[in-house]
């Protein structure tokens, strides 16, 4: 967070934070621990938005 607010956040940072997102489990799970969020997304949304993180 703190690079990012100084403008200093790359694609290796981001690579990093994805990595570490996809070792959280699967992305529904994820979502579901954000109040409110997990059950509001569609589960055509969720699903494509997983396989799309694990081709990154």
């Amino acid at each position: 967070m703190e690079k990012f607010l100084r403008g200093k956040f790359n694609l290796k940072d981001m690579y990093a934070q994805l990595e570490a997102m996809q070792k959280m489990g699967p992305l529904k799970q994820i979502l579901q621990m954000i109040p409110g969020l997990g059950y509001s997304l569609p589960e055509e949304a969720v699903r494509v938005g997983g396989r799309k993180a694990k081709e990154v």
